[in-house]
């Protein structure tokens, strides 16, 4: 596993709103790499920004309905 980093700052590094990448999460398409303490933190591998980017230039991804 790469450095581990904050969902604000994979949101910065993949052009994604924290609350879609916590929706991925949500539906099992970006586990988090591990969430810390009573605020429940997520933090994420660098390994998967590519991942989430990838899942968000999905022609159709997974999201709140318009």
């Amino acid at each position: 596993m790469d450095e581990l980093i904050p969902i604000g700052e994979l949101a910065t590094r993949t052009r994604l709103s924290r609350k879609v990448l916590r929706l991925y999460g949500d539906r099992g398409l970006l586990a988090s790499a591990s969430i810390e303490g009573a605020g429940e933190v997520r933090r994420y591998g660098t390994d998967q920004i590519r991942r989430a980017r990838l899942i968000g230039d999905h022609p159709h991804p997974p999201g709140p309905a318009p």
